[in-house]
């Protein structure tokens, strides 16, 4: 009974708030119309309805905002209210409005409910990230001392910078002394003055000896006298064609293969015919056949320069003993060899080929394909070695590097060639890189030491946070997406990281790496190089 007399009490309340907000809306309308009117039914009606949607909103209102904000716009609505401004929306809002209606429908309310809500919003913010903070805080701390853990253990062991050096020292020593031996058993290059030749025969019975093993079959031989350039020394050229002449005299199984002078602007036709046989008086004068002849036929580059006036042709002398039958079925035409472009030739960096420079050099592919038509010539039964003995070099060596390439990529079990050359005082810079290319092929190989050391497994602990990649600790991706980018937090693990690269730096040929850790046995990187070695330990 006390609950319905209460709610009976409420209701004439509310309707008695109602009719006196019609009563003082009925006078300001009066009091405000300059010509007064009686009131008609309709009109009444009419706001007797604003003023209940009025009600309505302004409690919708209270519940929405604070009751300062309330109390604070209250005074400039009701003024509103009275003035008749918010009748038509308050009446379209009774009309097309499904109950309980939008307080944001009504103009004057709208922007105070948008301002109350966009204040929430960022009250609302300002807690999450206060408590975010206060979380990441909290994470971070738990995070560090992880951290810190694996910090403690991986310095223990971190690579020293001196184990790394000597241990990259030790690997050089190892393929400098690969380099000694591979060259002295088969790759021997002498460096004499010119005209010096009495060294270069003992020399060569002793490689020549130490390839012959009891019972087996001789080498082939195949000696090189590049005159394309007339030597200006003369005691030179008489020098290397008198050893010539004794290689050539060992059996049927050597040959010589003499590049006879080409014209070139340095030169003239008369010494051109006086060069030419000044070579062949002096190979005949050493009991030699010269009578058989190859021609080498070349072949400019397609897209060579209009300019390029390189002669195509060459007569070489296949020059042999008169004393014996040769061995040799030399074609007496080798061709097309191809020509590099002046642009290609070694050395065109440093200054432009002179004319000699273009008569004599034709590139490796070039020399590669004369090298295959003398292996071609004679028949290895047995597996012989075949020996290229280079007695005058042309200034690049092509020779030297065409064989050089030919014995690097056959397989060791299959290597029967071998080099033996004489190479004058100013090609020691031929002999370098010939020497950087076996380093490198060396260093490419499995005989050498890994590029990665491997560590033991009390050099690799495990770790409570970080994980190996590659033998190198990193942190995960998941760690350095832990916190937001540009947040104090962020900031942190991002100078962790790179305190951890500070005595633990990560090798340069290393990977990003997936960030999830791998099982790879962790190393420290081995440094490679391409050594000058000492010609008195080589030669």
């Amino acid at each position: 009974m006390d609950h319905s007399v209460t709610i009976h009490t409420d209701a004439c309340l509310q309707a008695g708030l109602q009719v006196l907000l019609l009563i003082d809306r009925l006078q300001a309308d009066w009091d405000r119309c300059p010509i007064k009117k009686a009131w008609n039914f309709k009109d009444t009606n009419n706001l007797h309805a604003a003023c209940g949607a009025y009600r309505h909103f302004v409690g919708q209102l209270k519940s929405t905002i604070s009751d300062a904000a309330f109390k604070a716009h209250m005074p400039v609505i009701r003024d509103q209210f009275m003035m008749s401004y918010l009748d038509t929306e308050l009446l379209n809002a009774l009309s097309t409005s499904t109950p309980p209606g939008d307080v944001k429908s009504i103009s004057a309310m709208r922007r105070i409910v948008e301002e109350a809500e966009n204040a929430q919003t960022i009250e609302q913010e300002k807690r999450a990230a206060e408590l975010s903070e206060r979380v990441n805080a909290a994470t971070l701390e738990q995070l560090e001392a992880r951290i810190s853990a694996d910090f403690a253990l991986l310095k223990k062991i971190a690579p020293s910078a001196e184990k790394d050096a000597k241990e990259a020292h030790l690997d050089m020593r190892k393929g400098q002394q690969h380099v000694r031996t591979w060259m002295s058993e088969n790759f021997k290059v002498l460096v004499q003055p010119e005209g010096q030749m009495g060294k270069v025969l003992t020399e060569f019975a002793k490689f020549k000896g130490e390839l012959n093993q009891p019972g087996q079959k001789p080498c082939y031989i195949l000696v090189l006298l590049d005159a394309t350039v007339y030597p200006a020394n003369a005691a030179y050229l008489e020098a290397a064609s008198q050893a010539l002449s004794t290689v050539l005299h060992f059996g049927g199984h050597c040959i010589g293969h003499i590049q006879a002078p080409v014209p070139h602007s340095n030169t003239t036709q008369t010494a051109l015919v006086k060069h030419r046989g000044l070579l062949e008086d002096s190979l005949m004068g050493k009991s030699l056949d010269i009578t058989a002849r190859v021609c080498l036929n070349f072949q400019r580059p397609p897209d060579a320069h209009q300019g390029d006036k390189r002669r195509v042709v060459q007569d070489v002398i296949a020059a042999s003993a008169e004393s014996v039958p040769s061995s040799w079925n030399v074609p007496s035409v080798i061709g097309p060899l191809p020509m590099i472009k002046t642009q290609d030739m070694l050395g065109f960096e440093d200054a432009r080929p002179g004319p000699t420079a273009r008569a004599e050099q034709k590139g490796i592919p070039c020399h590669s394909k004369i090298l295959d038509a003398y292996v071609g010539a004679v028949d290895f039964a047995n597996g012989e070695t075949f020996i290229v003995l280079d007695l005058i070099p042309n200034r690049q060596a092509e020779f030297a590097r065409a064989t050089l390439k030919h014995m690097l990529a056959a397989s060791p079990s299959t290597q029967s060639m071998k080099y033996f050359g004489v190479f004058r005082a100013d090609q020691k810079d031929i002999l370098n890189q010939l020497e950087e290319q076996i380093y490198s092929s060396w260093d490419a190989s499995s005989d050498a030491p890994p590029k990665q050391r491997e560590r033991s497994a009390q050099e690799k602990p495990e770790l409570g946070i970080l994980r190996w990649d590659q033998g190198v600790p990193k942190f995960t991706e998941d760690i350095l997406r832990k916190f937001p980018q540009g947040c104090a937090q962020n900031a942190a693990v991002l100078k962790l990281e790179k305190e951890l690269e500070s005595f633990w730096p990560r090798p340069a040929n290393h990977g990003s790496g997936s960030g999830k850790g791998d099982s790879a046995p962790a190393s420290s990187p081995r440094v490679t190089g391409e050594p000058r070695l000492d010609r008195c330990k080589v030669h």
